[in-house]
């Protein structure tokens, strides 16, 4: 998945076979021609039980492939829908998740699929149904059976409704959702990827802009999650501007105290930590607001 793990620290901590020694040896196995549109895909491969798996921003026919890791040999290929020509004509813009044999990827028709990760067989489809903007750029999120997604729209085109849903892995059905702004509003998309911490217990999410005036509490901000709930447990809201959007997924990680934290970054690459745990109002070292154990 995006990030690697669920906490999406991008870290392998079993890969021994690329270090410092062996890097400049590197060098390219195999590659395969995916199609391409105006622009390349904004996801990129997952790598997931012997096979590769990745998406292709072409305009029509089968746009999600999977092939053999070590051969490059093509083992299936679907169509996870298209959507029309727009500004942002990046086709799927997730990086698909595996677990055991589903994978799940975001289509290019406002949907998410799960495909049986062996035979490319498509199981379920469970549709954003946010109107004609939303646009599937988050990146799956699975643990325990569940499947974290959020919504935005392509470009503000208009906004979506900020949300968070949780489906189940073998089905796509729907079993939970969190929307940040209320209802007949639109903003506080989610345009990166929900991350979870290495217990399981608290799901980060950061949000988007304000749309049409309305600035809450949960626009642009760092939120923390109840995982089984979707209850919001935490908020920590930054920047007056309203497209000043949170523009990276959020990353568990932790300081040298042992303290757990999370930090995404902004459109202008300010990034804030919030550390979740028993929390109170802080300062952070860049002078935002953040927050720190009690």
């Amino acid at each position: 998945m995006y990030g690697r793990d669920p906490s999406r620290t991008g870290y392998d901590s079993d890969e021994t076979a690329v270090n410092t020694a062996s890097a400049a040896r590197l060098g390219p196995r195999w590659q395969a021609d995916i199609g391409m549109g105006a622009y390349p895909p904004s996801g990129a491969p997952t790598v997931a039980g012997g096979r590769v798996f990745a998406g292709s921003s072409r305009p029509d026919g089968d746009n999600f492939f999977a092939f053999d890791a070590a051969t490059g040999r093509p083992l299936w290929s679907a169509d996870v829908g298209h959507h029309g020509p727009s500004d942002f004509d990046v086709g799927l813009g997730a990086t698909p998740a595996v677990s055991g044999s589903v994978v799940v990827a975001g289509g290019g028709d406002s949907a998410y699929y799960g495909l049986d990760a062996a035979t490319g067989t498509i199981l379920w489809r469970n549709a954003m149904d946010v109107g004609p903007s939303g646009f599937t750029w988050c990146s799956p999120l699975i643990a325990n059976g569940r499947v974290y997604v959020g919504m935005s729209s392509e470009g503000d085109n208009p906004s979506v409704r900020g949300e968070v849903r949780v489906l189940g892995l073998a089905s796509g059905a729907l079993l939970g959702q969190q929307y940040f702004v209320p209802e007949g509003l639109r903003g506080a998309g989610v345009w990166n990827s929900p991350s979870l911490s290495p217990d399981g217990r608290l799901l980060a999410v950061a949000t988007g802009e304000d749309f049409n005036g309305y600035d809450g509490p949960y626009n642009r901000a760092m939120l923390i999650l109840d995982p089984a709930s979707l209850a919001i447990l935490q908020a920590d809201k930054q920047g007056t501007d309203e497209d000043l959007d949170w523009g990276t997924t959020p990353v568990f990680f932790k300081d040298r105290r042992g303290a757990r934290s999370s930090a995404p970054t902004t459109r202008t690459a300010s990034s804030t930590r919030t550390s979740p745990t028993r929390c109170r109002p802080a300062r952070c070292g860049n002078g935002r607001s953040g927050w720190a154990s009690a």
